[in-house]
């Protein structure tokens, strides 16, 4: 079983997967159509409360986020991993913290490596989140409150007759909650601030892996 859940968790963070849930649009939006504007309306941290079905391990996520940059760290025991995308570049680079290595993606695989992340938390300019998400259509629906802030909640269909919904905040258009099939989850400690550009970058006692 710890076999199964480590090789599971690999794949969900390295793997171009249509993980994340989907969201809609004031019109029904086919999945696929991703957003060309800002990932993130400004910079921002938080945490990701991962929350699982009954006998699935927690995994513990940070973020780091701006208009053209996300960085996700991830965690599930003793596994853990670190992503981070700048489209401004392009760049994807994957951290191993445990021996301080990191691999930079080829160019061609960029955005499809991106994609696994930014279709759980990114939205299109419109706030739609079925923008980075695929097979999935999504319809907008009532304005709420979460963690105290704005958000609109969506509705999701998924091509393969599962469903979703999906909370995203109005200023920042990052994904507050998500009941989803494969990863639902709630944003907590969500601070609107400036990041380190070292955040977004290997640091400077990371090899290269070859």
């Amino acid at each position: 079983m710890a076999k199964i859940t480590v090789a599971l968790f690999l794949n969900l963070l390295l793997v171009d997967a249509a993980r994340a849930a989907a969201g809609g649009a004031a019109q029904a939006v086919p999945a696929g159509a991703h957003s060309a504007a800002a990932l993130f309306a400004n910079e921002f941290s938080a945490t990701v409360v991962h929350q699982p079905p009954p006998g699935i391990p927690k995994a513990q996520n940070r973020l780091f986020g701006g208009p053209e940059r996300l960085r996700v760290e991830s965690s599930l025991g003793f596994i853990s991993m670190t992503r981070i995308f700048d489209r401004s570049k392009p760049l994807y680079l994957t951290l191993f913290p445990t021996n301080r290595t990191y691999r930079e993606s080829v160019p061609t695989a960029i955005e499809s490596l991106a994609r696994a992340d930014l279709e759980r938390y990114a939205t299109a300019a419109d706030g739609n989140p079925c923008a980075w998400k695929q097979e999935a259509t999504c319809v907008a629906a009532s304005e709420e409150q979460v963690i105290g802030r704005r958000a609109r909640r969506w509705e999701a269909k998924f091509k393969n007759g599962k469903s979703g919904t999906y909370w995203v905040d109005l200023e920042l258009r990052l994904i507050l909650r998500a009941q989803d099939p494969t990863f639902s989850f709630e944003i907590k400690d969500l601070k609107l601030a400036p990041q380190a550009a070292e955040l977004f970058v290997p640091p400077s006692n990371y090899k290269r892996a070859k």
